[in-house]
């Protein structure tokens, strides 16, 4: 079974933007981020995250504060467009590490806190990339730079579900794609179903999990497991923190295991009753690792788990999987398997969205050169409906659909002419969207648990749901919870 990989959104990253500039935000809450923890000495502590912090940590000399502010300094005010960043080209994060004369104490930090990547090797413009991002996003929902959906990571693909359900969207559920049709020429024409039904579109988005479906004089066919690394996975439900506190609700935690520049990195996330995922009085600690030597999640992730569970906390569940990804996203490329045949890249292991927005963009320009990437949906007060066939009483209809479940959804598509067919992997929610007048689009297969497509259309409704980013202040409006 595949399973969706939890991650936390950087306020100023692609996909706080994408949610906000759309209007998709309606659809879901968020929750800060309310603290980071970072292994340092065998022991989890709050990461340093703003000036204050910094100069009042005690694991830090003073020496070790003057120089973190200065590289602070120096990654804030390079522009990415200036000589200075073109010379760093071909630097490693190690040069650049070394230029700025930090202790392994200091690139400990930077590493755990900053970047927090998983890969061991970065290059210098990686580094002042990642950094200028965490830099520009602390403050904006609170002193740490990150918000995660209530009810967890799964609430994105039901926002997408809930945004294009307005615009006409039909969704097929509990129902795979047996096999791809062509026309004569070879040319695609849709999809069969498992329970035998045909449905025509002109264009399909397929997985890397699906490329046995495609026939084998496909001029482009990636290996389904080409470039992937196996991720060891632990689960563990608690009686409380690990590091109890007044807000624990929401905690990301990254940890150098060895404290070497060649370990594997640790990503792994806490989350308390106050983000709707474990039962009251419990806490979840979801960790993950790229696999180790041994091929066991369980041997790669229970000493991890032994150092930083005190003994008085009680585990009350615990589980180990594996799950198959990849470090590194193949950018750009021939996606065109066979006809209008699309295929996606295996989902990126790392704790952000970053490559989930590019991938979607590139699928969606791919298909739609010139078009625009989810165009905002106009408020439904700003909706001329005489010009588009209805009246202002479709208004009060609006209300219900953007609640809580309510995805509006239809599984027998019309006279069989659909235009976006998606394909769960291993059980998920696909979808099958329907443009305009009946016109045929495309068919969307997710890879292992992501959003496989979104789609964006220039006319309909949306309604108002009880949470909205806004830009501007910055602030996070909620009639709920803030």
């Amino acid at each position: 079974k595949q399973w969706y990989q939890r991650r936390v959104a950087i306020t100023a990253g692609p996909m706080v933007n994408l949610l906000r500039d759309s209007n998709c935000s309606r659809y879901m809450e968020f929750k800060a981020v309310n603290r980071s923890l970072i292994s340092h000495d065998n022991d989890l502590i709050t990461a340093p995250c703003n000036r204050e912090e910094i100069f009042n940590s005690k694991k830090l000399k003073v020496i070790e504060k003057r120089l973190m502010m200065k590289f602070i300094t120096y990654v804030y005010q390079m522009a990415l467009d200036s000589d200075e960043f073109d010379g760093l080209k071909n630097k490693t994060d190690a040069d650049l590490y070394k230029s700025q004369k930090l202790t392994d104490n200091l690139v400990s930090l930077i590493r755990s806190s900053l970047v927090c990547s998983v890969r061991t090797s970065l290059s210098a413009q990686d580094v002042i990339t990642t950094v200028k991002k965490y830099i520009k996003s602390v403050g904006i929902f609170g002193s740490i730079p990150y918000i995660f959906p209530i009810y967890g990571s799964g609430e994105l693909p039901q926002s997408f579900a809930r945004f294009s359900a307005v615009f006409g969207t039909v969704f097929v559920l509990d129902m795979g794609v047996e096999e791809l049709l062509y026309e004569e020429e070879g040319v695609f024409k849709g999809v069969k179903l498992s329970n035998g039904q045909e449905i025509t579109a002109k264009y399909c988005v397929i997985s890397p999990n699906y490329t046995f479906l495609v026939p084998s004089s496909a001029s482009h066919a990636p290996s389904s497991s080409s470039g992937r690394v196996n991720v060891s996975n632990a689960i563990v439900v608690t009686d409380r923190s690990l590091k109890p506190s007044d807000k624990d609700d929401i905690t990301t935690v990254f940890m150098l295991p060895t404290g070497s520049a060649t370990a594997t990195p640790v990503i792994g996330y806490e989350f308390g009753p106050g983000s709707f995922l474990p039962a009251e009085d419990t806490h979840l600690v979801h960790l993950m690792t790229q696999e180790g030597t041994v091929g066991n999640p369980g041997a790669d992730l229970t000493p991890i788990l032994n150092s930083i569970i005190p003994e008085d906390i009680t585990c009350l569940y615990k589980v180990f999987f594996t799950t198959s990804m990849t470090l590194t996203r193949d950018k750009g490329g021939e996606r065109r398997l066979h006809g209008n045949v699309v295929h996606t890249s295996v989902p990126v292991f790392n704790n952000g969205y970053e490559e989930c927005i590019a991938e979607a963009r590139d699928v969606f320009e791919s298909l739609f050169p010139g078009e625009v990437f989810m165009e905002a949906a106009p408020n439904p007060e700003d909706i001329k409906w005489e010009e588009m066939g209805g009246d202002e009483d479709d208004v009060k209809n609006l209300d219900d659909v953007g609640a809580r479940g309510d995805v509006g959804m239809v599984t027998t598509p019309a006279e069989g002419d659909v235009g976006l067919v998606t394909t769960p992997a291993e059980g998920d929610v696909g979808m099958v969207t329907t443009p305009a007048e009946g016109d045929v689009d495309m068919v969307t297969t997710p890879v292992e648990g992501d959003v496989g497509m979104v789609t964006a259309t220039s006319h309909g409704g949306v309604t108002a749901p009880p949470c909205e980013l806004v830009s501007g202040d910055g602030t996070l409006n909620c009639d709920d919870e803030p």
